[in-house]
């Protein structure tokens, strides 16, 4: 089987009651921004969606300091607010991509709005962004072909948005795949440790990909 030479690299050796903890913690942000969304709490809402006060409300803004930027667009808070909320009512992933880009909210790409989209709708939507991405190749196909796609990548164009937008767009469908089975995978070396694997599949096999490209990379 192909993904084969790919599973046992990506899951040995982890910390799982790490990425547990991580998981937890994900899991309270997320009802949080949930919370706060049905509040109509624009203001605090829009501050964690991007990172503002805790990494766990958006990682892919708070690793890249994001925020200010993003906040700097024109009524900023509302329109995150009101993207959060498209993606709120999808039944399925598959238009995350096109209503990033409709939103035209400058450094709000693919990578910030996915999570966004994991984070409040964790039963249909996942996190698109290099770990996601790393983690989905090293487990079809082993951590040297991850890390070669990651080297091609970064070595052309890495320094332009456009460029990072175009190709974690085109990992974006097949991630929904992987990332299910990914946690399904995990379970038995998640168990073996001792750890009850997550049940909300999305933010369990996210923090199953930080903590994997992060043995590789942090």
């Amino acid at each position: 089987m192909h993904v084969a030479a790919g599973r046992s690299s990506v899951f040995t050796g982890l910390d799982w009651h790490s990425i547990r903890a991580h998981y937890d913690h994900r899991v309270s942000v997320s009802k949080n921004l949930r919370k706060l969304y049905n509040r109509a709490g624009v203001h605090d809402f829009a501050q964690l969606a991007v990172g503002n006060g805790d990494d766990a409300g958006n990682y892919s803004a708070a690793e890249h300091h994001l925020a200010p930027r993003i906040l700097a667009n024109l009524n900023a808070e509302r329109r995150i607010f009101d993207l959060a909320g498209e993606f709120i009512r999808m039944k399925d992933a598959a238009a995350v991509s096109a209503v990033i880009r409709r939103a035209g909210l400058n450094y709000l790409g693919i990578g910030v709005g996915s999570e966004l989209s994991c984070m409040v709708n964790p039963d249909v939507c996942w996190v698109c962004n290099v770990r996601t991405i790393w983690t989905h190749i090293a487990w079809e196909s082993g951590t040297a072909n991850a890390e070669d796609a990651l080297k091609l990548f970064r070595e052309g164009d890495a320094a332009s948005e456009m460029a990072y937008v175009d190709w974690a767009e085109e990992y974006h469908p097949l991630l929904g795949y992987s990332l299910i089975h990914i946690a399904k995978d995990a379970e038995r070396y998640c168990i073996k440790a001792g750890v009850t694997p997550g049940t909300v599949t999305f933010l369990w096999a996210d923090a199953i990909a930080g903590h994997a490209y992060g043995k590789y990379h942090d």
